[in-house]
């Protein structure tokens, strides 16, 4: 996405690419989906929940360590 190519150098993207089980960055209108759906009336007994849009990325548990 566009996003991520004007916040992170070539070598941050390849880190992330490799890391995300999607095999690529998330399209911004991927993100508007997911916060028209919380913004929706199907979404009104939703509460206490971490919506992850992030392609698998948080839910695969690859942080790289420091």
């Amino acid at each position: 996405g566009i996003g991520g190519q004007r916040l992170h150098t070539a070598e941050d993207r390849l880190s992330w690419h490799d890391r995300t089980p999607m095999d690529r960055y998330g399209d911004p209108d991927e993100v508007a989906r997911a916060i028209l759906f919380l913004l929706s009336d199907d979404a009104s007994y939703i509460t206490g929940h971490t919506l992850s849009v992030d392609g698998g990325f948080a839910a695969a548990g690859i942080l790289p360590r420091e």
